[in-house]
């Protein structure tokens, strides 16, 4: 690959092509503007997703482009790792002056979290596509429109949101532009999973529209920022604004949340005509917050407001509000659920769905895109036959409603369980018989699916066919000819069914038997050919990011005598590729207990000698296990189970009253039961037990159950001091439920057991607690219990930089916990460090050593004069690690201080911390 100034050099000298600031310009150019109000004609239409539409103007507006994702396929594109030193990348392209864009999704943001730091001290300009998402405990992406945005949003970056594929493309315009004004960078974030699903018509710019648009952004004012968008509207004919409100002038009720593409923010626009005393407020620009542009945005009627709690906008409002004018006092609310918002009812949504299997994905777009129809495009969704799967909805919409009106499939499509899993209630069903296709088997799921929903069926010969049926569905204006009506599904399944036994039963029956003894003799013969089959022992089959460990040393620190066992573990990584910074979590992967997976097992009827084979993708190999072993290593059997676990267990009850509860269990109508189980922690194994009419075999049952979380622990070293290991600082974690029960902590019980010699699973988990870039900026730590460990970590990593001749700043140390001769945690290291100088000062509260209770929010006040001058007058950092209960009362004490030292009021000594915490000077990690 070759080095930035090259890459830079190269991307201008292609003469060939019109240039805009040195880059190729590649685009239409079709288009004529006699003003700048005038309604320009655009020269290309597609149907396309957010993601296509953004690349389409990145191509011509970025000299590199960088991609943090791991499945980018797009030429010219240069793919980067998250890692911590990832952002060396971008700084050294942009040392050669070339305009850059960043496709880095939300789990990235807190690896190039200093670089933007630093971009926006050097004042470089660069534009950043966030896709929004999270990935579960499986790894696999699930929907967090909000996702780690709390991390940059104070960073000094310039934020703004996108909720559609059109606006997905202006807005990566218009971050160019503000980039370019701000001179800094600017952070364009998208819903990340329907940026790749959803595909809908998009008018794509042209390129004298662009060189029109840029001759207008020529100022640098940060002041005129949003007149970028009232240029941008002039030649596009579009309304955006840095804040859209929506609804009636004379709504008393606000509801503000950031303009993104999720399921909450669309049923609060679709329902909003059915609640003319609510306003919608959409904030398209997070940052920088203009709050006289925000105060002019809400009608003089509006009371109250309620700001959607995930967004984190909620303190920029109630910032803003104070510094309002206005006589009338507006009360504010926060929700995450729009049922918390009081009077206001949610309407049903109107859209209508088709489904299409097997259909090719060219034919999809083709037949649909030019319609005013959305398109969401799931490839291989299903795992049983890996077939793509396109759902059409009348409209614009953003979120795929959870039925489906009408499905499309062929006939061999109809042997899978999961292909009429989302069908509504008197749903049609087509299915297209063309040769090689036809109806060969029906699975049982399906047969029910068709009954209980009462589905109507179309059979067609021709794939031609069904362009008119779900054209003609989505618009409304069809009157469809069922081959098969709901009220003769029955005698239609029985007939198919006694014509396929009748031809080929006998076959099937020897196919079936014969394909199951070849799966136990190649399972048998892998076992006892390992060489041949490349066969070896693993402990846990390697996934990436997971590393085996072992432990080293185990020490209880606390006296056997003692009710709270918390214990010292320290665990070899030198045959590793593990690396950790200072404040990073560590994932541990715990395992069942033996002896209760052996009683489960008895009690349900198990053989725990089942062969279960299963691929692992990140490996891209096959593994074996058995039931017993994947039960103890693997499955979450004795985890709390979900809502969709219940409604997932109902359809194997055979008994109609268990399989009611459970149905019950798995939606709202046992909301009530469900919250009473979770209080009282009841396991899975404990609900596959209490339903006796549940028979799951061992394939069922681990598909069934989620695999073992990881159990996040603060690491308690520092890795320049310990550079072969990694320590962890570990409570045995028990508890006693409402009706008390003990229970305990699955995986402190797991760790609890182990002793040295043991392998372990681990991860690394990046977190908020880091020591400043400034070796010589003072810390003040407050830990409690066992948030004492990343600050041990914090004082190995400053000992460390003394021992290479750093100078490093002052170091206070608060710790807190119930007794100094029982849970001192550290106690003789701490000791040591503040005889040699290295602590500057530490208060120790424990509170039962005395009649009266001593916390360390009153171990903070005595020291007054001290904490002023480290944290104000010496611009240092504090940190609260621990529990949640004492973070209130620890920033009240130290606003105290301010309020004192500083002779402030109570709202500027509270201002004071803010500020800190938008600067990342009081960082708080608690649970």
């Amino acid at each position: 690959m070759p080095c930035f100034n090259e890459i830079v050099e190269s991307s201008s000298s292609v003469a060939e092509f019109s240039t805009w600031k040195g880059v190729q310009l590649d685009v239409p150019d079709s288009i004529e503007l006699s003003n700048k109000s005038a309604k320009v004609e655009v020269s290309t239409e597609a149907c396309i997703s957010a993601e296509d539409a953004m690349d389409h103007i990145e191509t011509s507006l970025s000299d590199i482009r960088f991609d943090f994702t791991s499945n980018s396929t797009r030429s010219g594109v240069i793919p980067l790792v998250s890692s911590h030193s990832s952002g060396e990348s971008i700084l050294g392209a942009l040392s050669g002056n070339a305009t850059i864009s960043i496709i880095t999704p939300s789990i990235s943001l807190p690896y190039i979290y200093p670089t933007l730091l630093q971009l926006v001290s050097e004042q470089k300009k660069c534009v950043l596509h966030t896709p929004t998402y999270n990935l579960s405990q499986n790894l696999l992406v699930t929907q967090n429109p909000f996702h780690n945005l709390s991390i940059v949003k104070d960073t000094g970056c310039a934020m703004i949101f996108s909720s559609s594929p059109q606006e997905s493309h202006d807005m990566t315009i218009v971050a160019h532009l503000l980039a370019g004004v701000l001179s800094r960078p600017v952070i364009h974030s998208y819903n990340g999973v329907s940026s790749q699903q959803q595909y809908y018509k998009v008018q794509l710019q042209s390129k004298d529209k662009l060189r029109k648009m840029e001759r207008n952004c020529s100022s640098s004012s940060a002041k005129e920022l949003f007149e970028e968008f009232n240029e941008f509207n002039g030649l596009n004919s579009k309304q955006y604004s840095p804040f859209e409100f929506v609804g009636s002038l004379t709504a008393t009720k606000l509801i503000v949340a950031l303009n993104t593409s999720c399921q909450i923010i669309d049923e609060l626009k679709d329902s909003l005509s059915n609640n003319p005393s609510f306003g919608l407020l959409l904030v398209r620009v997070y940052r920088p917050w203009d709050v006289q542009l925000f105060l002019n945005k809400i009608p003089s009627s509006i009371k109250e407001i309620f700001v959607h709690q995930s967004s984190n906008v909620f303190s920029d409002v109630a910032g803003s509000l104070y510094q309002s004018s206005r006589k009338r006092r507006i009360s504010t609310h926060q929700f995450d659920s729009i049922v918390e918002i009081q009077n206001f009812s949610v309407s049903p949504r109107n859209s209508l769905a088709v489904e299409l299997f097997d259909f090719e994905d060219e034919s999809v777009t083709k037949l649909f895109g030019d319609k005013d129809f959305t398109l969401f495009q799931r490839n291989n969704v299903y795992r049983a036959h890996g077939s793509s799967k396109w759902t059409i909805m009348n409209g614009e919409q953003s979120i795929v409603p959870s039925e489906a009106h009408l499905i499309c499939c062929d006939g061999i499509s109809l042997k899978y369980n999961d292909t009429l899993s989302s069908l509504e209630q008197n749903g049609v069903v087509v299915i297209r018989q063309s040769e090689g296709t036809s109806i060969n088997e029906i699975s049982q799921n399906t047969k029910e699916i068709l009954i209980e929903k009462q589905a109507n069926l179309i059979l067609i010969s021709h794939s031609e066919q069904f362009e008119n049926i779900i054209i003609g569905t989505l618009s409304g204006h069809c009157n469809l000819n069922y081959s098969v009506a709901a009220s003769d599904i029955s005698s239609w399944l029985d007939s198919i069914e006694s014509s396929l036994i009748s031809q080929n039963s006998k076959t099937k029956t020897q196919i079936s038997q014969m394909d199951d003894d070849s799966r136990r003799i190649q399972l048998s013969w892998r076992f006892m050919f390992p060489e041949s089959y490349k066969t070896e022992s693993t402990l846990k089959p390697g996934s990436k990011g997971i590393h085996q460990v072992f432990l080293t040393k185990w020490v209880r620190l606390t006296p056997e005598s003692y009710d709270r066992n918390v214990f010292h573990m320290e665990m070899d990584i030198s045959n590793t590729d593990l690396s950790y910074d200072i404040g990073d979590a560590l994932g541990v992967y715990g395992k069942n207990n033996e002896h209760d997976v052996n009683q489960f097992i008895s009690r349900y009827g198990l053989d725990p000698t089942e062969l279960i084979s299963f691929y692992n993708s990140d490996t891209e190999q096959n593994y074996i296990r058995t039931l017993q072993q994947l039960l103890i290593q693997d499955v979450d059997l004795f985890g709390r189970p979900t809502k969709r676990f219940y409604a997932n267990l109902a359809q194997f009850a055979t008994e109609l009253s268990q399989q009611n509860k459970l149905n019950d269990l798995g939606d709202s109508t046992g909301a009530e039961e469900f919250r009473a189980r979770a209080a009282e922690s009841v396991t899975i194994a404990e609900v596959l037990e209490e339903f006796s009419s549940v028979k799951l075999s061992g394939h069922e049952l681990v598909t069934l159950v989620g695999p073992i979380k990881p159990r996040h622990y603060s690491i308690a070293s520092s890795m320049n001091a310990h550079p072969d290991s990694v320590h962890l600082l570990v409570v045995d974690h028990t508890w006693v439920t409402p009706k008390g029960v003990l229970r305990r902590g699955q995986c402190t019980r797991y760790l609890q057991g182990l002793r040295e010699g043991a392998s372990l699973s681990v991860s690394v988990k990046p977190s908020v607690m880091k020591l400043p870039v400034d070796n010589e900026t003072p810390i003040v730590m407050s830990g409690l219990g066992t948030g004492m460990a990343p600050f041990r970590a914090f004082i190995q990593e400053r000992i460390f930089q003394a021992q290479q001749g750093e100078k490093i700043g002052e170091m206070v140390l608060y710790f807190g916990s119930r007794s100094s001769k029982q849970e001192y945690l550290y106690g003789e290291e701490l000791e040591a460090y503040l005889a040699t100088g290295m602590l500057t000062h530490m208060g120790l509260a424990f509170s039962r050593d005395q009649a009266h209770k001593v916390y360390i929010q009153h171990k903070i006040s005595e020291d007054s004069d001290l904490l002023w001058e480290l944290l104000h007058e010496k611009k240092g950092h504090f940190y609260l690690c621990g529990p949640t209960w004492p973070a209130g009362d620890v920033q009240t004490a130290i606003s105290t201080i301010f309020a004192e030292q500083g002779n402030f009021s109570t709202q500027k000594a509270d201002k004071q911390i803010q500020q800190m915490k938008s600067q990342e000077r009081y960082v708080l990690e608690v649970y």
